[in-house]
């Protein structure tokens, strides 16, 4: 899709979908991410937070069980 179709069914501009893809933007609200993943076929979901980041070890075992 391109930038000005998904900012279109999205209910943003193009402008601000293009800052948010090069990091020009400071804050977005929930409810415009939310619309854009789920016009991109995502969606956000909240994970408890365990005060570290995982290893790279740690994502590759979470990836095997997944498969």
């Amino acid at each position: 899709m391109t930038q000005a179709a998904v900012a279109n069914e999205a209910h943003v501009s193009r402008s601000t979908l293009d800052a948010l893809e090069n990091s020009r933007l400071g804050e977005l609200g929930y409810s415009k991410i939310a619309n854009i993943l789920a016009v991109i076929g995502l969606e956000l979901t909240l994970n408890e937070a365990t005060g570290r980041r995982p290893t790279l070890d740690e994502l590759m075992v979470e990836n095997q069980k997944e498969e």
